[in-house]
């Protein structure tokens, strides 16, 4: 950073620090820590004692005349003390912005740890120093970030269960062996643009969403994920209606997977998460990714006719942080998707698919590497063949616990999983499958 832009920096940094603005202070230290600068900070700050934090932080308290050079200490006091402020003031989520005009959203952890996965223990990396919170931008290159905090009695009911010693989130992943097939609008498919219409038979189709949600309130789950194009929009209502009617054994949320949406005359695949409490829906992700390849020379248009979303939305709790991604989204190697999860962070990812062999497996992977390597989050797929364009025997989705190296798998006709609570050390084993 040259020294015509490091002064303003440092000069907000002081001033956030002046009025004991801990969360603004943190953010400022944050837009200023490139992975150099972050380097010359490791390198110089080696073997901190734990008490010199505390110096800090001390320090920090008494607002000095001068504030202290940054560095990994104040990195560290920083977190501590914006952990301490918002654990006492409970407010809703909104950006913050620096001096330069960036907005970014400061969210807790809930952990004490650094995430459980390779890019945390890396050198040069904020995540491994940056335990107490994930400071996240409020716009990742073209896709914009919106946060909101789980409240009511959802709130209530994840911050109970984040409470509990080794608590555990029991999800059940949906999945339809019914050989129901997705109907395609007929004349946009002869242009090679494929917009979902309807699911038939829709009575089978039908049963087979009642037997779902059954199998899932008889397991207690806690979470409901079901595939993309799995269930039409009126199936959904009957959904949102039958959470209404029995919220006490209900799941607290629900992924009800994704479909087609004429909006304002375009189309979108939508999933919304919903709110298994009072059936609001909390947000409904629009896909940042289409299926398919554009015309070319040698080959004919055969595309997923939607319109982009332009945003991923974050649910907050005392249980982590949600978010919904569809299919390509998770998997594309776009500049806009391929290390969104990356920076967002979230504990959760919950994942609607719809598609073939070749998508399971790259599904498989992407879990795989952000469980294990990137994010150290909890992942959850539910899948479903896409018969008619690509027939075979059924391919039911996974679950994929943070840290671990192999994925949870399914029964055909869905299964429920369970994940440690994030922050909380494990209690039984993460990778038993429940059936």
């Amino acid at each position: 950073m040259g020294e015509d832009t490091e002064a303003p920096a440092l000069a907000a940094l002081g001033s956030a620090i002046e009025r004991g603005d801990w969360a603004l202070a943190l953010v400022e230290l944050f837009a200023l820590a490139t992975s150099a600068r972050l380097r010359d900070w490791e390198i110089a700050n080696r073997g901190i004692p734990a008490v010199r934090i505390e110096q800090v932080m001390a320090e920090l308290e008494r607002l000095p005349d001068v504030p202290p050079q940054p560095g990994i200490a104040l990195l560290q006091a920083l977190d501590r003390l914006a952990k301490r402020e918002r654990l006492a003031i409970r407010q809703p989520p909104k950006p913050i912005s620096t001096h330069a005009g960036t907005a970014y959203w400061l969210i807790a952890s809930g952990s004490e740890e650094p995430r459980p996965c390779s890019l945390a223990r890396q050198s040069a990396n904020l995540a491994h120093w940056l335990v107490h919170h994930t400071v996240v931008p409020e716009r990742v290159g073209a896709v914009r970030v919106v946060v909101r905090a789980a409240q009511g009695s959802l709130g209530q009911r994840l911050s109970k269960l984040a409470a509990e010693p080794s608590a555990q989130m029991p999800i059940w992943i949906g999945h339809f062996d019914d050989n129901a097939k997705v109907q395609w609008d007929e004349a946009r498919r002869r242009d090679g643009h494929f917009v979902a219409e309807e699911i038939q038979p829709t009575a089978t189709r039908g049963a087979s969403l009642r037997a779902t949600l059954d199998a899932a309130w008889v397991a207690s789950a806690l979470v409901l994920v079901l595939p993309e194009l799995g269930i039409t929009v009126e199936q959904r209502r009957h959904l949102t209606r039958r959470l209404a009617v029995e919220p006490g054994g209900a799941p607290l949320l629900c992924v009800a997977g994704s479909f087609h949406e004429h909006i304002n005359g375009k189309v979108f695949n939508c999933a919304p998460l919903i709110d298994g409490t009072t059936g609001e829906t909390l947000f409904s992700h629009r896909k940042l990714r289409p299926y398919g390849n554009s015309e070319g020379a040698n080959t004919p248009e055969s595309s997923e006719a939607i319109h982009l979303g332009d945003t991923v939305h974050l649910l907050i709790s005392d249980a982590g942080s949600f978010t919904v991604l569809i299919c390509k989204d998770h998997i594309d190697s776009h500049p806009d998707v391929a290390t969104l999860m990356q920076t967002v962070a979230p504990h959760w990812l919950l994942v609607p698919s719809y598609g073939g062999n070749k998508t399971l497996d790259a599904h498989l992977d992407r879990a795989r590497r952000l469980c294990e390597i990137e994010v150290g989050c909890h992942v959850v797929v539910a899948n479903i063949r896409n018969l008619g364009l690509e027939d075979g025997p059924v391919l039911p989705g996974f679950g994929h616990a943070a840290g671990c190296h192999d994925p949870m798998r399914i029964e055909s006709s869905g299964g429920l999983v369970r994940f440690d609570i994030p922050g909380k050390p494990p209690g039984r084993p993460a990778l038993k499958r429940i059936r």
